[in-house]
Formats: structure tokens, sequence, C-alpha cells
């Protein structure tokens, strides 16, 4: 179940609608292929054996998260093996915090953990309102993308999806590719 390279997930993209998008020249394609290259690091910093790694997870009615790990960790007790699955999906944004705030709420509908990434040249007012993340409970991570590095400003902790039924979705989703 290990993923090392992100699979695309998404059948549609909204941003085709407008003229002139050319995906190949967007900064926050940019920032996301830069983004996944650091989570790497920090996955095999981690010894993750049993992940998958999505891009533009499209669950209907929750928009399109740019990148969801789904981790799978075996429990072990006196009487039986139980594995657990923890979804963290990203939403990466070049300038506009509040919408990606907004964007990553969303996501906690099918996730138990949801992170905004901001490249660090722009994060001084996300970190401003850091208290506003918090009260969401939703992560916030700053990145250097010439370094594909982050720091961890804010990271939630484990919490239950507000809907099985979008979680078990969305893990299918990244199963199943």
């Amino acid at each position: 179940m290990q993923s090392p390279n992100p699979i695309s997930l998404s059948q549609f993209h909204p941003q085709n609608n407008l003229p002139n998008f050319d995906k190949l020249t967007s900064n926050e394609l940019k920032l996301s292929k830069a983004f996944i290259a650091g989570l790497k690091l920090e996955i095999s910093r981690k010894k993750l054996i049993n992940y998958i790694l999505g891009s533009e997870l499209n669950l209907n009615g929750y928009g399109i998260a740019d990148l969801a790990l789904l981790e799978q960790w075996t429990i072990k007790n006196k009487k039986k093996k139980s594995k657990r699955n923890i979804l963290t999906v990203f939403e990466v944004k070049i300038k506009d915090w509040r919408k990606a705030l907004k964007q990553a709420y969303r996501y906690r509908y099918y996730s138990h953990k949801s992170i905004v990434i901001i490249p660090d040249y722009n994060a001084v007012r996300a970190i401003q309102n850091l208290n506003t993340f918090k009260i969401l409970q939703i992560g916030l991570w700053v990145f250097n993308d010439s370094s594909n590095t982050f720091r961890k400003i804010y990271t939630p902790k484990v919490q239950k999806p507000f809907s099985k039924l979008a979680f078990s979705k969305a893990k299918s989703l990244l199963i199943k590719n």
C-alpha cells in the first residue's frame, strides 16, 4: 500500500473552464509539486511504510484537495489486531490563506487532519491569524520551495472526520487507484 509518487485522483478540473489557464505555468501547481518532494522526505524520515499519496482528491460536494495522504497503521492489543486509517489532506495556496482555510475546513468532512500550505514569503498574515486555524482545528505549515522544507506552525491532533460516509468514499478513491 505504498505510493511513492502521488496518484492523480481528479478527472475534472474546474480551472479548465477558464480562458488561458495553463496548468504547467500555474504557480500553485509548481508549489504543490515542490511540497510533494518535501513531504516525501518527511515520510521517509518517519519510516512510514503503509501509505498512499494522492493528488487532486475530488470528492463531490467537498472540493478538490491538492494532496491527500492515507496512512494505514496496524494496532495490536492482547485480543486482536486492528487497522487504523488516517487521512490527512493538504490545501496549497500562494496568497489567499482565507480561501485555503475555508477549503481545508470543508475537507474535514472526510479527513482526520486538514492542513493549509502557504509559501514562506506570503505566510505573515496567516501566522498572525493562527488562532483562527487553532479554533477550526486546521493545520498551518509554511513551505520554502527553494529548499523543499516546511515549518509546521500548527498541526492539529487526529480527529474523527465529520462524516463517516464521506471518509469511506475518500478512502475508496485513494485505494482503488
